[in-house]
């Protein structure tokens, strides 16, 4: 717990160092307007009145909404019209406007203290005092209309520019075309017409501020939220203060019924804001533990989230559920989350995501159970990104991760085991960017991954024993293609060593960290089995009374015949998709396969084994389903012996899939519903070897009433 406390202090000491300027309010809104922060790391905001825009903050305005902003030292007015985005860039002597697409009022008043300069894909405006009108396109065609004084438009394909007088209009477009024609009052729409003879005082109006206005939470769909850092989790506004949620639920899991009553005070103040699980459950049977209060760490285990943010937007830290937890190509993590088994397994992690300078340095850090630090320590990692320059747009990010105690979830829920075995693994992802423009981007990236084993790892090849200290694997070429916001693809070809398992740790990692295997004796092969563990790995923990051996998760090829002895080649590609107003898809599929030389020595003929791995989400939004607030359907199996496998009732403990539903039966009531089949041994009891692993059925659905 002391680590704990000094990482927390470091993060909160941290924040305060790293400042970032608040150049604009949002002085009036219309309809749906969202704030975005350059720092990927920082999820997009809800527009209302009164939140700051800081510096490289980009304003976007979607169907049937406007906005108002006005910068902070009151010289530079704004309207946005619908479907418009706006990049906010400011510097000591200047303050730029990125006008990336759309509509947009400008009044600049006379002497102002910083200079004025809008860009377009085409266009550079000097405002030094007036407005103007301009509205632009994807494709690079401005149309800049001069309202009152004058302003300087420049067309920087062509280098052609002038000054411009009220009353006329400068196209200028993407292929060097420059024209400067007389206006027509009958081309403004409605809302210019009205700024035509408005006398504008900026001094005049309100001074805003959001810390006298509303605070923010993730829209967490009630019960347990997300709290990766998502890019397209959208925000929402809440009134800071106390609130509290009332349910009523019934469950299923393994075959246990039980009834729940939940009460979540939730408290938001500031830069702070929680939320706690009071609930308890009435169960059918005790063969299944739902209920925790046995320690402190079940006490902590009731936190749903604990979250602080930075006002300088450098810093953030969660304490709770957390998941999506990738680094790199995810060919060692890829999509951890410590939520699996819930609410049989109650764990409380924590992330933090600190921005030490923009455009340059950060740092990501998670523990996977708060818990595990009293036996033996938890699964942890770190990662940290670097950027070069815009001029060489290489980003650079390695990490590192490891399980410290294998055995820490045994013990937490059996209460034995005071020994250790811990594993390392480090990750190097370069990813350069080929070309971008604002609707396509390129990249090419290197993914490298190394595990290291507590001991060297045993295995027979052409009748020798080999060994290896650890395993490792490349990622090359990848390529990555980017549209817009809304459509990433990538695709990568592989290599790896013998021993090596792709996304390692992973979302069902937790669920088979470590097996209690019985072994038959009486069976040749098996017992032979047995005595060769115990011999080659003598750290493992075994009960030579029932022959039962805690096999922790690197060992488990072993015992299943899946380990890759020979080298492994193969290709994957990844998908996410952002469908406007329906949700969005996420998919990865990796095929791989052996290479089995053709010299080998054998008496029997050498069979290449193959191994696929598949993660699929589907989301749908808000709105597109009656009155469904979000559903979501979910799908994976890591790394699967002899390809993929989905028709047996009793799949392996890769597997994992399910679906969570959220209506909106009234303002403040909800029905939820979730359902999640995962495959492990929920006690521990033990599984004897070559048989089925149980599928573990839980089952939630929950009316939630907001107050």
């Amino acid at each position: 717990m002391k680590i704990i406390s000094k990482i927390f202090l470091f993060v909160l000491i941290s924040s305060n160092l790293f400042g970032i300027e608040k150049v604009a309010y949002i002085q009036s809104i219309k309809g749906d307007v969202r704030i975005y922060s350059k720092n990927k790391l920082k999820p997009p905001i809800v527009a209302i009145i009164g939140r700051a825009i800081q510096e490289n903050d980009i304003i976007r305005t979607y169907d049937n909404s406007e906005c108002v902003i006005i910068s902070k030292d009151k010289t530079t007015f704004l309207h946005l019209n619908e479907t418009t985005e706006v990049q906010f860039i400011e510097s000591s002597l200047s303050r730029t406007l990125n006008v990336n697409y759309g509509n947009v009022f400008l009044y600049q008043e006379e002497n102002p203290k910083k200079n004025l300069f809008v860009f377009t894909l085409a266009t550079q405006i000097n405002l030094n005092n007036g407005k103007i009108w301009l509205s632009s396109n994807l494709s690079g065609d401005d149309e800049v209309y001069v309202l009152q004084n004058t302003a300087q438009i420049y067309n920087e394909v062509s280098a052609i520019g002038e000054k411009t007088n009220q009353g006329k209009v400068a196209f200028s477009t993407l292929d060097g075309f420059f024209e400067i024609v007389k206006s027509n009052k009958d081309d403004f729409p409605d809302f210019i017409v009205e700024y035509l003879d408005k006398d504008i005082q900026l001094s005049e109006f309100e001074d805003l501020s959001f810390q006298n206005l509303k605070k923010i939470k993730l829209k967490d769909w009630d019960l347990i939220p997300k709290y990766s850092v998502d890019s397209e989790e959208d925000i929402e506004p809440l009134d800071e203060g106390f609130k509290y949620d009332i349910g009523l639920g019934l469950g299923e899991i393994k075959d246990n019924s039980f009834f729940e009553i939940a009460f979540i005070p939730i408290y938001h103040k500031d830069n702070f804001r929680m939320a706690y699980d009071l609930s308890y459950n009435l169960t059918s049977s005790n063969d299944v533990k739902i209920n925790h209060f046995g320690s402190i760490f079940d006490i902590i285990d009731k936190v749903i989230y604990f979250d602080y943010f930075s006002s300088n937007g450098k810093l953030f830290v969660h304490i709770g559920d957390i998941s999506k937890i990738t680094f790199g190509y995810g060919q060692l993590v890829r999509n951890y989350r410590n939520t699996y088994g819930y609410p049989h397994l109650q764990k409380t992690g924590m992330t933090t995501s600190i921005e030490i300078k923009e455009n340059f340095l950060d740092l990501e850090f998670f523990i996977s159970d708060v818990e595990d630090f009293s036996n033996g320590g938890p699964l942890v990692g770190i990662k940290s990104n670097i950027f070069l320059s815009e001029n060489f747009p290489l980003d650079i990010e390695v990490g590192i991760v490891s399980d410290l105690n294998q055995y820490a979830n045994y013990a937490t829920q059996t209460g034995q085991v005071d020994s250790s075995r811990s594993l390392y693994g480090f990750n190097l992802n370069l990813n350069y960017q080929i070309s971008k423009n604002y609707y396509n981007a390129f990249y090419l990236f290197f993914d490298m991954v190394s595990l290291f084993y507590p001991e060297n790892r045993v295995f027979y090849r052409e009748y020798r024993e080999v060994e290896r200290q650890g395993s490792f694997s490349f990622s090359f070429p990848g390529i990555t293609y980017t549209y817009g916001k809304n459509v990433k693809i990538s695709g990568a070809l592989h290599y790896n060593s013998s021993l090596y398992e792709p996304g390692f740790f992973n979302s069902t990692y937790d669920l088979f960290r470590v097996q209690n295997i019985k072994f038959d004796t009486s069976v040749n092969e098996q017992d032979t089995l047995y005595n060769y563990l115990m011999n080659k790995y003598p750290s493992l923990i075994s009960n030579d009374q029932d022959k039962s051996i805690l096999v922790t998760k690197d060992l488990h090829s072993i015992i299943n015949n899946s380990q890759n002895t020979f080298e492994s080649f193969g290709v994957s590609f990844d998908i996410e998709t952002r469908i406007q107003k329906i949700g969005g898809l996420e998919l990865y599929f990796q095929h791989l396969m052996e290479n089995v030389p053709d010299d080998v020595y054998s008496v029997t003929e050498v069979i290449a084994k193959t191994y696929q791995t598949i993660d699929f989400r589907l989301f749908i939004n808000e709105g597109v389903i009656l009155k469904m607030n979000r559903g979501e359907f979910y799908l994976s199996q890591y790394n699967e012996h002899s390809g993929l496998n989905f028709s047996s009732n009793s799949l392996s403990n890769n597997t994992s899939m399910g679906f969570s539903f959220d209506f909106q039966i009234s303002d403040k009531i909800n029905l939820i519903f979730d359902l999640k089949d995962t495959f492990y041994d929920i006690n521990y009891n033990g599984l004897m070897l070559d048989t089925s692993i149980e599928k573990v059925r839980s089952l939630n659905c929950d009316l939630m009433m907001n107050f």
